[in-house]
């Protein structure tokens, strides 16, 4: 996988009469050195007083290009910028700047100087490619397929830009898209195993698990030592339903990287899913070591407490996961959920009510206050929860075996009759709608 490299001059100094052998050596340098002499040099040649123009912003530019390699992009980008005033036309030093703001985070100020590139120099693909990945970055995926296209207009043999597209089109979960586009990447660059991982998560969106797999295996094959493909064919695994092969690919991965906090995260989720809340907590446990701000480790951690029947630590887990990620709605279910269980309906209904707040469309939500409301004694709330909850998922079998227990408590022994029958229909296997079938 090829990332965006600096445009470097390396050919030809500027035409200038060097006063003696030191100016000589620090133009050499300045233009072919690195690191910290090669800052120096272009430092004793600015101070020099006898360059101008474009000249001059030769060294600014060339300094500019030392100080990002040493990831100093606010002095790189102070360079560049001196460069640019001196020299308004040159259109590699728009594009090493708009690579040192991507690199700070600035896309937008990225994508105006990889603009002004594309303006000065129409035919230069890694111009369009440069944008697209700062388009991309922020999330404009229609943006970034534009330029992709564009880069791949101008030079289709580039594995790297039909790989950038693919990206994109997996990003609006368009994956046969993104899959012919990995197909194009992987005829042109058969050996780049980064190419065979990519299609692979696009087989696993669309539930092709099998070939995801086979991309995985070939990934591994081009790099065994690359952490990320284990811990992706894990996944694949999972999906499947094989745990054991999940926990294999998860360990191979934690050996490779042992300060892989999603492997740890993913095998958590595992051991969850066996039954085994004491390992998961474990596994969770190092994943938040390694990674203290990521939601998702608190949240599932608090859900195997809840397992354990251990309450109040799921709900300090599922409150610190609501300080990290204030708009994540399943936390707000699942702490509401606990609170319920706690025998604090109103605490419960409260995070319900955020919950429904942030996604109105999420049955679940309506399903769990609607127990906090029958668990609080008021029946006609809880009822028209459910139904809410049964207009959003016609298909739960639950919340119509919830709607007949409050229907039972209000007495309605018909309609409490109904929704088991649905529960049961929906849902043979429901001991509880056979047992409150019969209790009515």
């Amino acid at each position: 996988m090829r990332f965006l490299l600096l445009l470097v001059w390396t050919v030809g100094l500027p035409v200038v009469a060097a006063t003696s052998a030191i100016a000589d050596d620090d133009a050499n340098i300045c233009s072919k050195g690195a690191g910290d002499k090669q800052i120096a040099a272009c430092t004793s040649v600015i101070n020099s007083g006898q360059w101008r123009g474009a000249d001059l912003a030769w060294a600014y530019y060339n300094r500019g290009i030392a100080y990002d390699d040493k990831g100093d992009f606010d002095r790189a980008i102070a360079d560049y910028t001196q460069a640019i005033k001196l020299d308004p036309k040159d259109t590699d030093v728009f594009f090493n700047r708009g690579v040192a703001w991507k690199n700070k985070g600035n896309l937008d100020k990225a994508i105006v100087d990889y603009g002004e590139a594309i303006k000065l120099k129409p035919q230069d693909a890694d111009f369009y490619y440069g944008r697209g990945n700062a388009w991309s970055d922020k999330g404009e995926a229609d943006k970034a397929i534009a330029d992709y296209s564009e880069a791949i207009k101008i030079n289709p043999k580039d594995a790297d830009f039909f790989n950038g597209r693919g990206s994109s089109w997996s990003e609006k979960g368009e994956h046969d898209k993104a899959i012919v586009d990995y197909n194009e990447a992987i005829k042109l660059n058969p050996k780049d195993a980064d190419l065979f991982n990519n299609r692979g998560l696009a087989w696993r969106e669309k539930g092709e698990l099998d070939k995801a797999i086979a991309d995985y295996n070939e990934a591994i094959k081009l790099n065994p030592k690359d952490a990320g493909f284990f811990n992706n064919r894990g996944n694949a695994w999972k999906r499947k339903g094989d745990s054991d092969r999940a926990f294999a690919d998860y360990g191979e991965a934690i050996k490779l990287n042992p300060k892989d906090a999603k492997a740890f995260f993913n095998r958590g989720n595992t051991w969850k899913d066996k039954g085994d809340p004491d390992r998961a907590i474990a596994d969770y446990n190092e994943a938040i070591k390694l990674n203290s701000k990521d939601a998702k480790a608190f949240l599932n951690r608090g859900n195997a407490w809840k397992d354990k029947g251990d309450l109040d630590r799921a709900i300090a887990d599922y409150n610190e996961a609501i300080k990290l990620n204030p708009k994540d709605a399943g936390a707000f279910l699942s702490r509401g959920a606990a609170w319920n269980n706690k025998g604090d309906q109103d605490k419960s209904i409260a995070d319900y009510n955020e919950a429904i707040k942030l996604n109105p469309k999420g049955s679940d939500f309506f399903y769990g206050r609607g127990n906090a409301w029958s668990d609080k004694g008021d029946q006609d709330k809880a009822i028209a929860d459910y139904n809410e909850a049964l207009k959003l998922n016609p298909k739960d079998a639950d919340a119509y075996n919830s709607r007949g227990n409050a229907r039972l408590k209000k007495a309605e022994f018909d309609k409490a009759i109904a929704d088991y029958n649905e529960a049961i229909k929906l849902d043979p296997n429901n001991y509880f709608a056979y047992n409150g079938r019969g209790i009515t």
